[in-house]
């Protein structure tokens, strides 16, 4: 329904290959929808961060607002996501900071981001170790590193996602030119 939420999500279940996915989206009438500026309004905006990774050397700590760890069938469609914008920055305590809008990982199969809107990120949408994979008609921008980052993914569709303004939120990074970084 529309609205802020000020939330993380993450999954508990998989879905499987006899009923299907586990879908994550806005209410009918409340999807993403592209405007004349080419960004998309979506009623439905999703902002709220959670730890999901914390590093000893080096010290990093890496929050998300969507954390999908060791999950099958999961799709999330026609949401806003909405990030702080601060990365790169000490905690008080030693850590670097960086925020993710969407971090899957170790391993994932069958994973779909579709017409969603992804703004103020250290990453977009961050995954490694990942089989079946569609990340499809996104608008991904306002991103400190990179918008598209994924690592030992098999059999994946990338496309029709526009990734835009990169390194332009906390300090410079070492990033791919255009924002997609596959290996």
């Amino acid at each position: 329904k529309a609205g802020t939420y000020i939330e993380s999500v993450t999954p508990t279940n998989s879905g499987n290959s006899v009923d299907g996915y586990i879908t994550f989206k806005a209410a009918q009438g409340d999807e993403c929808q592209d405007n004349a500026q080419g960004d998309k309004d979506c009623p439905v905006i999703i902002k709220g961060e959670k730890l999901c990774v914390q590093v000893e050397s080096p010290k990093v700590r890496l929050y998300c607002n969507f954390d999908i760890l060791n999950k099958e069938f999961i799709k999330i469609e026609g949401l806003e996501f909405f990030g702080s914008a601060f990365m790169n920055n000490n905690d008080g305590e030693g850590y670097e900071v960086r925020i993710n809008a969407i971090f899957a990982r170790e391993p994932i199969r069958n994973f779909v981001v579709d017409n969603c809107q992804i703004l103020n990120y250290y990453d977009g949408i961050h995954g490694w170790d990942m089989d079946d994979v569609t990340i499809t008609n996104n608008n991904i921008k306002y991103i400190g590193e990179d918008g598209l980052k994924f690592a030992s993914v098999n059999r994946s569709l990338i496309e029709g996602n526009t990734v835009a303004h990169i390194n332009t939120v906390g300090a410079p990074f070492q990033h791919s030119p255009d924002g997609i970084d596959l290996r």
